[in-house]
C-alpha cells in the first residue's frame, strides 16, 4: 500500500520506531514534505539515509532529541535533499561543526535548531553567517535565515553571533538561553520576557531575542565593537557545559562555576575598523561601514585560531535534558532527552 498524496506525517515520541520502520514510510510515501520524528530515539543514521530517498521533497525535518545520529547522517541529507527550509536537531549530541557547515550550504534554509548541541564553536556560526550562492543564477544573496535556537550552545561568543547578526537581514529569531557569553546585564535588557511559569533558576538562564529585539541587539553590538580597539590577541570564551533542570544532579557543580565573573575578556569587533584606525582593513571595508543599510562584511578568523581557541570539535559532547526555553523549536520539553 501507498500513500503518493501524504505530505505531512507526525510521529513524535513514537519510542519503538527503528530505522526499518522509517525505511517502510519513506517506501510508502514517496513524496512527504514535512516529516516529524521527534523523540524517535531508537532511530540512527540509517534511518536518515532512508529520509534522504525523498530528496527534493522535502521540505521540514525534525529530528530533535534523536541523539544517535552522527555528522555522517547529516551530511547525506544536506547532499541529497538540498530544499530543506526547517531542520531541528535538539539534543543530537554527536553532531559537531562538520554537520552544521553542511547545513549552511543549503540555499532554501529559514529556520535551524541547534539547542543542546554542545560540541559545536564559533566556526558553525560564521557558516551560517556566510551569503548563499544561487544553484542556477550563481548570484550570490545575504543569508536566508529567519529563527535560530543555539540555546546551550555553551561553546559560542560574541564574536560568531555578532557575524550572524550582521550578515542575516532577516532574522528575527535568536535564542541564546544558557549561553554564558549573553549572561550579561546590558544584554538582556534586549531580551524578551521569560514565561510567567518559569522558575527563578530558568529566568536566570533564559535569554531570548525576537522581532524587535533583535534588531537592537544587532545594534548595540555593532555600535560597541566600533567602539572597541581591535585586539588581535583576545580570547574566546570556553565555557563548561550545564543544564537548566534544577533537579538534574550532574550538572549542578558546573552551574556554579559558570557564573563566576568574567571581567578580563574583551571582544573584538566583527569588522576591522576603517583604515584611519586598523591599517590591515581595505578600502572597500572602511567603505562599506560608512554607507546604510549596507550590511558590515563577514569576518572569519583563520581556521587555526578557531581551532585554537574552541578545541576539537570531535569531542565527546555532555549529554543534556530538553530546554523549556525554546518553545517553537523542542516539543514535550519537561521529558528528558
Amino acid at each position: 500500500m501507498t500513500y503518493e498524496s501524504l505530505r505531512i506525517l507526525d510521529l513524535t515520541d513514537c519510542g519503538e520506531l527503528q530505522d526499518c520502520g522509517v525505511q517502510k514510510i519513506v517506501q510508502a510515501a514517496p513524496r512527504l514534505r514535512n516529516l516529524v520524528l521527534a523523540k524517535c530515539r531508537q532511530i540512527t543514521d540509517r534511518a536518515v539515509m532512508a529520509i534522504t530517498k525523498l530528496g527534493k521533497n522535502l521540505h521540514y525535518i525534525h529530528l530533535g532529541h534523536c541523539a544517535r545520529i552522527t555528522d555522517a547522517g547529516v551530511l547525506q541529507l544536506v547532499r541529497l535533499c538540498n530544499r530543506i527550509r526547517y531542520i531541528d536537531l535538539a539534543c543530537c549530541t554527536n553532531l559537531t561543526d562538520n554537520s552544521v557547515t553542511q547545513l549552511a550550504t543549503l540555499p532554501k534554509l529559514k529556520r535551524i535548531g541547534l539547542v543542546k548541541c554542545g560540541s559545536i564553536t564559533d566556526k558553525s556560526i560564521y557558516e551560517l553567517a556566510k551569503p548563499k550562492q544561487g544553484t542556477f543564477s550563481g548570484v550570490v544573496a545575504p543569508s536566508s535565515l529567519e529563527r535560530v535556537h543555539l540555546s546551550y550552545c555553551t561553546n559560542l561568543t560574541l564574536d560568531g553571533i555578532t557575524a550572524l547578526l550582521n550578515n542575516c537581514p532577516r532574522l528575527t529569531h535568536l535564542s541564546l538561553t544558557g549561553v554564558a557569553a549573553f549572561l550579561r546585564d546590558e544584554l538582556l535588557a534586549f531580551c524578551r520576557e521569560a514565561p510567567q511559569e518559569f522558575n527563578d533558576h530558568q529566568r536566570e538562564l533564559f535569554c531570548v531575542f525576537s522581532g524587535a529585539g533583535v534588531n537592537r541587539l544587532r545594534s548595540y553590538l555593532t555600535q560597541e565593537a566600533r567602539n572597541q580597539p581591535y585586539d588581535t590577541e583576545g580570547t574566546m570564551f570556553d565555557e563548561t557545559n550545564f543544564d537548566d533542570n534544577a533537579s538534574d544532579t550532574m550538572n549542578q557543580a558546573n552551574e556554579i562555576e559558570l557564573y563566576q565573573p568574567h571581567h578580563h575578556h574583551q571582544y573584538p569587533p566583527p569588522p576591522p575598523p576603517p583604515p584611519s584606525v586598523q591599517p590591515h582593513a581595505s578600502p572597500q571595508q572602511g567603505a562599506q561601514q560608512t554607507v546604510p543599510p549596507m550590511l558590515p562584511p563577514l569576518q572569519i578568523p583563520p581556521q587555526a585560531v578557531l581551532e585554537q581557541h574552541s578545541g576539537s570539535p570531535h569531542g565527546s559532547p555532555t549529554h543534556f535534558d530538553p530546554t523549556t526555553n525554546d518553545a517553537p523549536l523542542t516539543l514535550d520539553d519537561q521529558r528528558n532527552c
